[in-house]
């Protein structure tokens, strides 16, 4: 059997770089700059309320925060991946772009790429709405809201692919359109949390490590960088479990086990609600208390016979 190979971390991490157009980071402390750390110098410019948190990305407030990024950033590109992670807000309002990258007529798009959690999906388009060409689950869903995800989209050739924290969750083999010929080359509404259609939302959430590839990157790349992602989540479901309060069976032994029938020798039922409140509750000089019969006009321990809960309840 062949040995299996294993990739170095550092030599990931190579891979992870190679290619980048752009990449913003967005762990500024303040400032209305977006620092591309790609080495190309394409930094954009945050528009509105800016709400920066180290470690925890920009935050967009849904009515007038977005980050501009260079006009053309597309221009040349057969192959693309956009990658980040994002937190929709569970108040977000719709319809919204996470990001829209081409170009506006008025007040529609006018070819373009862009991604939405509102009905997941990524679409590129040559003209209007009517143009595009989605990537979307075969089960329409929306992203979750309120935690952090992980979304990238790579193209190259004619298929289209989405992945949601590292895996793959949509294909489309039929793309025809390619991100460098969008505008012939030329975009000048090139937006993170804002739309290209002027009667759109804005984005109410927050955004960190947006990447954009000029190739299309690999599944195990885009595993590698959803990884602090799924970490996280793991770590927090963890957590919530460790707070939780111990489960709590039936006692076995000791005041309050009750009893079977076999050890009293009835055939009687011997639900909670046949024992008398004082044996339940008493602790001390405990005795096998004798089982109550329950009359058979009430069943407490039917469903159709419980009461209906009070409403609100």
């Amino acid at each position: 059997m062949a040995a299996q190979t294993v990739v170095p971390a550092g030599a990931r991490t190579a891979d992870l770089i190679d290619g980048l157009a752009v990449w913003y980071k967005l762990d500024a402390a303040a400032g209305t700059v977006a620092t591309d750390s790609s080495g190309h110098g394409r930094h954009g410019t945050v528009n509105g309320t800016a709400g920066w948190s180290a470690g925890e990305g920009l935050a967009f407030n849904g009515t007038d925060t977005y980050v501009r990024l260079p006009d053309s950033v597309l221009s040349g590109l057969d192959s693309i991946t956009v990658a980040m992670d994002v937190l929709v807000d569970p108040a977000q309002a719709t319809p919204y772009f996470i990001y829209g990258l081409g170009n506006s007529s008025g007040a529609t798009g006018n070819g373009y790429l862009f991604a939405t959690g509102d009905q997941l999906r990524t679409a590129i388009a040559s003209g209007n709405w009517s143009t595009e060409q989605n990537t979307r689950p075969a089960a329409g869903r929306n992203l979750l809201r309120g935690a952090w995800k992980h979304l990238a989209y790579t193209q190259t050739g004619t298929t289209g692919v989405l992945y949601e924290d590292g895996v793959e969750v949509a294909r489309n083999p039929n793309v025809t359109i390619t991100p460098g010929s969008i505008g012939g080359g030329v975009t000048t509404a090139n937006y993170i949390g804002r739309s290209v259609y002027s009667g759109d939302r804005y984005l109410q959430g927050r955004i960190r490590d947006l990447r954009l590839y000029e190739r299309a990157i690999g599944a195990e790349e885009v595993d590698e960088l959803a990884t602090p992602v799924n970490t996280r989540a793991r770590r927090g479901l963890a957590h919530r479990r460790s707070m939780a309060p111990p489960s709590r069976g039936p006692r076995t032994t000791g005041p309050g086990r009750r009893p079977s029938p076999s050890e009293t020798g009835s055939t009687t039922s011997t639900s909670a609600a046949a024992w008398p409140l004082a044996t339940r509750a008493s602790t001390s000089a405990w005795r096998w208390p004798t089982p109550l019969p329950v009359p058979s006009t009430t069943r407490w321990g039917t469903r159709s016979s419980r009461p209906a809960p009070t409403a609100g309840r």
